[in-house]
């Protein structure tokens, strides 16, 4: 073979390198706003005056609406706000939107991570409730994102009851799509030893939930990287060609006092087999530790796709002397051409 055709061929498959690395830079290379956090905590006083994460967001053409948990300190519950200048500025609810059942619930202990649909002008939550006892994924119906039903017949997706499941100790972060006239969730599955994968189930009404047999779809990295521990939290967005998913990662600092966590990103063609970015984490905590708002953690990614970019609200966790005061964090993203 010539050394000149050796060098097209050469020539050609650097060529077709950059244009893949130029296609995922697009889902993976992120700008923080400048005006971070997006949402803080509420006034001294406030139900959510302590904590505020765990975002979902549903943008309905006019006005962007944010469900998150709220702490006090000594009490958890879900809250709402909305938006009408692109996500940045939020007008919270006063009081928080769905609470803790009544003692004997199922969720009569705590309703946290949740995810929402607007579908056919209704909003569709699934949520983590817990008990004493048991903990599963409850589901709630509401006409304007504020006033909420619980179902009846909650949880409606359950923990694995077998040695060998992959979430055999918890089922948690919801993630629901509407696509294809199903319901499709991504969710987070603990086993007996709390290392967290992510697992996948479908359910034609939002009630009953098939597992996949492919469970977990998403594995963690290998021990003491910085996924090595557990992949949770997913959010994933369908473009009507590619499943995008932006996930947590979670590693140990110090065995059994402090982790970090960080943001990945994974692709897939069917929402089942998935393919992590080799840039992975995708959006990392501030460098400072001791005085960022986010300079322990960033996790819990909400995203969608707005107009020509992918748009992220996510939780920050930071500043020293108050490591678990979290607030909400806004991101950027341009489309790709995948």
């Amino acid at each position: 073979m010539s050394i000149k055709i050796i060098l097209i061929r050469v020539l050609a498959l650097f060529a077709i390198c950059m244009l893949h690395q130029g296609s995922a830079a697009a889902q993976t290379d992120w700008e923080k706003s400048n005006s971070n956090p997006v949402f803080d905590v509420g006034p001294a006083g406030s139900w959510d005056n302590t904590k505020v994460k765990m975002p979902a967001i549903v943008h309905d053409n006019t006005t962007y609406h944010m469900w998150y948990v709220g702490d006090n300190g000594t009490h958890s519950a879900i809250g709402y706000a909305s938006s009408t200048d692109g996500g940045y500025t939020w007008v919270r609810h006063p009081e928080p939107v769905l609470e803790n059942g009544p003692a004997g619930a199922w969720d009569d202990r705590l309703v946290t991570t949740q995810t929402v649909v607007l579908d056919n002008g209704t909003f569709h939550m699934w949520y983590l409730g817990a008990s004493q006892t048991r903990s599963g994924i409850g589901y709630a119906t509401s006409p304007d994102g504020i006033t909420w039903t619980k179902y009846a017949g909650n949880p409606v997706l359950a923990p694995g009851s077998l040695p060998q499941d992959f979430d055999n100790s918890s089922a948690e972060y919801p993630c629901v799509i509407r696509d294809g006239g199903m319901y499709k969730m991504w969710y987070t599955g603990f086993d007996a030893s709390h290392i967290g994968r992510i697992c996948y189930a479908e359910s034609s009404d939002g009630i009953m939930w098939t597992k996949s047999a492919a469970n977990p779809v998403l594995e963690t990295g290998r021990r003491g990287s910085w996924e090595g521990i557990a992949v949770l939290g997913a959010a994933v967005v369908y473009d009507g060609t590619t499943y995008h998913m932006w996930y947590t990662g979670y590693r140990i600092l110090i065995p059994s006092v402090f982790g970090l966590y960080a943001l990945g990103y994974a692709e897939s063609s069917d929402g089942i087999t998935w393919e992590k970015s080799d840039d992975n984490p995708v959006l990392k905590k501030s460098p400072r530790l001791f005085t960022s708002w986010e300079g322990r953690s960033v996790m819990y990614p909400a995203v969608i796709i707005d107009g020509t970019q992918f748009k992220m609200w996510y939780t920050g966790e930071g500043n020293w002397g108050k490591m678990y005061h979290s607030r909400i964090g806004h991101a950027e993203s341009p489309l790709g051409n995948d």
